[in-house]
């Protein structure tokens, strides 16, 4: 599996830790932002394959973020994790943007196989 660059948005820091040590034990470079403000501005300042952005982060929520990003053309693959399961915010965060909707909590072994083989992302 190729090294990928990825961006972890995530307030809860327990979260965010484990996420970014597993990736990186795989061979992954990780940033972090503990909130949407800081998560767009590591998204516009630096170069990632991936985004792993949660959908209720303070400041500016992970929709609000998506968009953002996309509307900066950053060609990056954009995965929401979220907590809730309604249909109404899957097809949020796609019209978002997003490349997929994934329910956490999430296995290690599943986000292993998230990155190594990520949605096809827009460009």
């Amino acid at each position: 599996m190729p090294a990928r660059r990825i961006l972890i948005v995530e307030d809860n820091a327990v979260t965010r830790w484990a996420m970014r040590m597993l990736l990186e034990y795989e061979g992954h470079q990780v940033d972090e932002a503990e909130d949407g403000v800081a998560g767009l501005d590591a998204a516009l300042n630096g170069t990632y394959d991936i985004g792993l952005l949660d959908l209720h982060v303070p400041l500016l929520d992970g929709y609000a973020l998506a968009r953002k990003i996309r509307a900066a053309g950053r060609p990056m693959v954009l995965i929401a994790l979220t907590g809730a399961g309604l249909d109404r915010d899957r097809e949020a965060a796609l019209d978002a943007g997003f490349d997929a909707y994934i329910l956490k909590p999430i296995s290690p072994q599943a986000l292993v196989a998230l990155i190594a083989d990520p949605p096809v992302g827009r460009d």
